[in-house]
């Protein structure tokens, strides 16, 4: 990949959002409480008494407090808020159908601990509120096919009904589905950014598409991994079309499940660093659609109703591979 290019794509891309920002007449007002955004994380599972994390999971409304009775909402065995999940106080595993976002892999704890610690470090600088986590589980060990896209699907939907402000999704896979598809054009219309993992097969993901990042939406953004000079990783796929953002992802220092600190490295930690970005720099979401279109329009993307040209009998179901994160150091 030719990251020369690439840079100036991401150049461009950052100068029409910040424009977006400036000119629109229709930007996002929120409180001074709404300013808190909130990240859906689609892995498996978090760690939420960490440390780092544990101020920053958040709490559903509609199952915190009491109940008629006096009971606590969060586990009175009832749906609260309605919304189809029983006692969904942080989130859900769309796995086990319950409420245990507990992480026994500790993919989703490191990529968790990214958002949070390099959101925080923007949020001091800029003084707003530091970020909020939606706890989504899709994965867990032993799980693999069928299962695990419904699993991505349901919680992209369960993202877009419980009005989450981005979605961060670090894995992927060469299936597409069309019922993730169908749960992304709904996350479209509800300005819902999606920041999806490009892969780490170092592969064009312009001739080898890599979903959900290949989706030609203007809410779905593949991020590459690059080293701390900006290199692309030899493991990081690219594609000048189709991925448009890269950040650092070797040997990323964040949280692990336990208490404990480590480091991992590929487009997933890259993933979670361009949410943490987006959290304080693009944060409306109006600046947001009309920056994402305007690189399509740049690049002749066109949107389009059908699923891409790929029949879904030449693809491998997602598998185990969908986790990118290449464990380097464990402390």
């Amino acid at each position: 990949m030719n990251l020369k290019y690439q840079n100036t794509i991401l150049n461009i891309f950052g100068a029409l959002w910040v424009l977006g920002g400036i000119e629109s007449t229709n930007a996002l007002t929120l409180s001074k409480n709404e300013l808190v955004p909130v990240v859906a994380v689609i892995d498996t599972g978090v760690d939420i008494q960490h440390p780092i994390l544990k101020d920053q999971i958040w709490n559903n409304p509609g199952e915190t407090g009491s109940d008629r009775y006096g009971r606590n909402k969060a586990n009175n065995n009832i749906d609260d808020d309605s919304n189809g999940y029983i006692d969904d106080v942080h989130g859900w595993n769309f796995l086990a159908n319950n409420n245990n976002i507990s992480d026994h892999i500790g993919h989703g704890t490191h990529i968790a601990g990214i958002i949070v610690s390099q959101s925080k470090k923007m949020a001091q600088a800029s003084q707003h509120s530091p970020v909020k986590l939606m706890i989504l589980k899709f994965y867990d060990v032993g799980v693999s096919g069928e299962k695990v896209l419904n699993a991505t699907a349901k919680a992209i939907e369960y993202a877009t009904k419980m009005n989450a402000h981005l979605i961060n999704y670090s894995a992927g896979g060469r299936t597409a589905s069309p019922r993730e598809y169908q749960a992304l054009l709904r996350a479209k219309d509800a300005n819902i950014m999606v920041i999806a993992a490009a892969g780490n097969d170092h592969t064009d993901n312009d001739l080898l598409p890599f979903f959900p990042a290949s989706y030609h939406l203007s809410n779905v953004m593949a991020v590459a991994a690059t080293d701390e000079e900006g290199r692309l990783l030899p493991t990081s796929n690219f594609g000048k079309r189709s991925v448009i953002r890269q950040a650092p992802g070797k040997d990323v220092l964040s949280s692990l499940p336990g208490g404990k600190m480590g480091k991992l490295s590929g487009t997933s930690q890259a993933t979670a660093a361009v949410t943490a970005q987006l959290i304080l720099e693009k944060f409306r979401m109006n600046a947001i659609q009309k920056g994402m279109e305007e690189v399509e329009r740049i690049f002749e993307l066109e949107l389009k109703p059908e699923l891409p040209k790929t029949k879904m009998s030449e693809l491998n179901i997602r598998t185990p591979s969908v986790i990118h994160g290449v464990v380097q150091d464990f402390k």
